[in-house]
């Protein structure tokens, strides 16, 4: 019967013969492995032929080898359970900067705790990334050097130096990113336009580095392969398709001309998003008569009176009623109106000012649209895809087209037959309310809610009094404790915010150690915050040298309405 320890030489020499072949200096070497060494006991036979692994693959031992060989545990960094805490906003550099020189004391590149959102200005935004951008390239020349003179590189030599020149970037991009979205000026959006110039080149540097490319090709064709685990596998595969995308095979004009693409793609949808910001806040719509707002409730005229103030301080109340009051398109303004108000009329205008903004006048997209379309077409072509569409899925789970197509048909198809009915039912039930043709797309809402109150007995006027935003929060919370035995605590004044509305988060775990944290900014703030509900991040979990961890920190922002900042929610909402 075959012996262990033949087994173990047998395994070896037969993996090392499928990675190198048996004439590589690899494989000679395995063969010359010395055959007393069956006859020594076993483990210091595993810790020799290990040793001469490590000696011939340049002092790493394929992890490959020992799963396939030993079925010994592969080694890992972990973090410990018991590690200590770096608290967000402590006096501990719990993100170092890496040698970057601040001598203004820049905010943005202040990284020793949570970004410092109640500093940091439009005059902060360019310089701060324009340091940023020379040490980057600093480190990626240095990188590029080292990895140069490796026929062997290892996860360690190329992945890890990569994450700490992104890690700069993102320190500083992201603070300055969110801040335009929540606390948007004109001096910080021409500061972004600019400081985003630099951005892209800095991806563009990094996507397009021949040196890291060749040496993430390296080890994926090479024994240090064997030693990667599932996740790491994964990362340098994204890396290299990453690379792809951004241009690496390109050469001369193409490549010139993908990266002039790259860039005007970048200004052409900030200036997008931007022009919707403006139209959106362009409109509005002075009421005086009450009348014309029958239907909505008593918050919903508050807040739309409070709107006007906003828009107009000099202006007052008449005695004779609490307005004027100021109609727009804001997110929360347009539900209130298309779901309560009776007032047909009113309805269009708004509806068709909120389907046909920034396509015309001051802030038109439509020469900003056709471009993108055109530029995203010609950057796919570059890269040797058919559509942008294609080269947008190649990296998605969908893979192509045609997968998406077959969604998109198959859900058509389920819910065409139901949706015409329901819409019959709707128009029926209109009818019968004195509704005269069609059902317009501006009173379809208000129709429904009226059907859900009637047949359904769901009136969300009535359930809004158990959501009031504090009592949502804690219902939240008290879910996520039990689902996940956490708890979430306030933290106010342990971080800096940039308004007075921002909420501050800790993530607590049983032991009392603080695993997250995360801003909360609930309102809407009309010319400053983008529209809508996201959630990003400012601060990634790592694990430093000391064996410390950073704590990862989110922004969850949604646009809710404020009355005076008392707050009720619809179920909806």
């Amino acid at each position: 019967m075959m012996s262990l320890r033949t087994a173990m030489m047998d395994g070896a020499r037969g993996l090392i013969n499928r990675v190198a072949g048996p004439e590589t200096a690899i494989g000679r070497g395995v063969a010359e492995i010395d055959e007393a060494l069956l006859q020594t006991p076993l483990a210091p036979a595993v810790d020799a032929l290990k040793a001469r692994f490590r000696t011939t693959f340049g002092g790493v031992t394929p992890r490959g080898f020992d799963r396939g060989l030993w079925r010994q545990p592969v080694a890992r960094t972990v973090i410990p359970a018991s590690a200590p805490v770096a608290t967000p906003g402590g006096v501990k550099s719990v993100f170092p900067v890496n040698g970057i020189e601040n001598p203004d004391n820049n905010p943005v590149l202040d990284f020793t705790g949570m970004p410092r959102f109640d500093s940091i200005r439009a005059e902060h935004v360019v310089p701060a990334m324009q340091r940023v951008d020379a040490k980057v390239r600093q480190k990626l020349a240095a990188l590029e050097e080292r990895l140069a003179q490796m026929d062997h590189p290892t996860w360690e030599q190329v992945v890890l130096p990569l994450n700490d020149i992104e890690r700069l970037i993102y320190l500083a991009w992201q603070p300055i990113d969110h801040l335009k979205a929540t606390m948007s000026s004109d001096a910080l959006e021409k500061a972004c336009e600019e400081a985003k110039k630099i951005y892209i080149d800095m991806g563009l540097a990094m996507g397009q580095s021949k040196a890291v490319h060749a040496a993430l090709q390296k080890i994926r064709a090479g024994v240090e392969w064997f030693r990667l685990d599932e996740g790491q596998r994964r990362a340098i595969d994204s890396r290299i398709k990453g690379a792809e995308s951004s241009g690496i095979a390109l050469k001369g004009q193409d490549l010139a001309r993908f990266n002039w693409i790259s860039k005007r793609l970048g200004e052409l949808t900030s200036l997008y998003t931007d022009n919707v910001t403006k139209a959106t806040m362009a409109f509005e719509l002075v009421v005086t008569d009450a009348n014309e707002l029958r239907g909505l409730n008593t918050q919903d005229l508050e807040a739309l009176a409070e709107a006007y103030k906003g828009r107009h301080p000099d202006g007052h109340a008449t005695q004779a009623s609490p307005g004027p009051w100021l109609v727009t398109i804001d997110p929360s303004c347009y539900t209130s109106i298309m779901s309560r108000c009776e007032n047909s009329a009113l309805k269009e205008v708004i509806f068709r000012a909120r389907a046909v903004r920034a396509s015309a006048g001051e802030y038109d997209n439509t020469g900003h649209v056709d471009e993108i379309i055109s530029l995203r077409q010609e950057s796919a072509r570059l890269l040797g895809y058919q559509t942008h569409a294609d080269h947008s899925l190649s990296r998605k789970m969908a893979g192509q087209v045609a997968s998406a197509d077959h969604l998109l048909k198959l859900l058509h198809d389920a819910s065409k037959t139901t949706a015409l009915q329901e819409k019959q039912e709707l128009q029926a039930f209109a009818v019968e309310r004195g509704y005269q043709g069609e059902l317009k797309p501006w009173d379809t809402t208000y129709y429904l809610e009226l059907m859900m109150k009637e047949r359904f007995d769901v009136n969300d006027e009535v359930l809004k009094q158990y959501f009031d935003l504090s009592r949502v929060m804690d219902g939240v919370f008290e879910v996520v404790q039990n689902l996940f035995g956490v708890k979430i605590r306030p933290a106010d004044g342990k971080a800096p915010v940039y308004h007075t509305d921002v909420r501050y988060f800790e993530v607590v775990s049983k032991r009392g150690d603080i695993i997250a944290s995360f801003y909360f900014d609930p309102y809407e703030r009309a010319g400053q915050k983008r529209g809508g509900a996201w959630m990003n991040d400012v601060r990634k979990r790592r694990q430093l040298p000391d064996g410390t961890f950073t704590v990862p920190t989110a922004t969850l922002t949604t646009n809710f309405e404020a009355c005076q900042r008392q707050t009720i929610e619809t179920h909806n909402e």
